[in-house]
């Protein structure tokens, strides 16, 4: 699988591995089944990408993406949501659904691209 996700209730964050080739529908189902769950309410998030080759995933799917995400009411904006990326065309991938859901009506938790998962840990603590 090439989404892998550890849920840590002591410090109530979600870290989520991609790898490999990861498609719209592999982060529309994490979306729903991690996204979805009531009992990770205000858990900080951790998304690392920098192994995940995301050539399969374009900028509609993106905006798609960050409409289902405003419509998710299990993470408020109490919770905070670091990506890492590697790669410039995971960054411009990453940075555009920023954008998009930055744009939605309902209001959405700190959201911020990383380089590294010092400063992506760094940032949630």
């Amino acid at each position: 699988m090439p989404i892998k996700t550890l849920y840590d209730k002591k410090y109530r964050l979600i870290q989520t591995t991609c790898s490999g080739r990861i498609s719209h529908s592999d982060l529309s189902n994490y979306q729903k089944t991690v996204w979805n769950d009531p009992d990770i309410t205000d858990f900080h998030e951790l998304i690392d990408f920098s192994d995940a080759n995301l050539t399969e995933v374009c900028f509609s799917d993106l905006i798609t993406l960050a409409q289902s995400a405003s419509q998710v009411f299990s993470i408020t904006s109490h919770s905070k949501l670091a990506l890492i990326t590697k790669t410039d065309q995971q960054r411009r991938l990453i940075d555009f659904y920023i954008s998009a859901r930055s744009l939605a009506e309902t209001p959405t938790r700190p959201i911020k691209n990383f380089n590294s998962l010092t400063d992506a840990l760094s940032w949630i603590s």
